[in-house]
């Protein structure tokens, strides 16, 4: 997660994340969450996923979800990543 990201959701300056030097490339810098960013990350996710429920998937037709998959598993092949969507 980039320091970017965390702003917004507050996270920067807590004690939520660690933040470190990317230690290949010196011009970023890593965040990872502490075991209490990861609690709030938890608690947090049934309300994400409502929202994206509600916000993405009722938005589209049946047709169109079926396309997204179909995207998110190209997606997923060009980069190695055998995930199933």
């Amino acid at each position: 997660m980039t320091p970017e990201a965390l702003s917004p959701a507050g996270w920067e300056g807590s004690r939520a994340s660690d933040r470190r030097p990317d230690p290949t490339d010196g011009r970023y810098t890593l965040a990872t969450p502490t075991d209490e960013g990861m609690a709030a990350l938890v608690d947090s996710a049934p309300g994400h996923v409502d929202t994206v429920r509600r916000v993405v998937f009722d938005s589209l037709t049946k047709a169109q979800v079926r396309q997204l998959r179909d995207i998110a598993r190209r997606v997923n092949q060009a980069t190695g990543d055998n995930t199933p969507c």
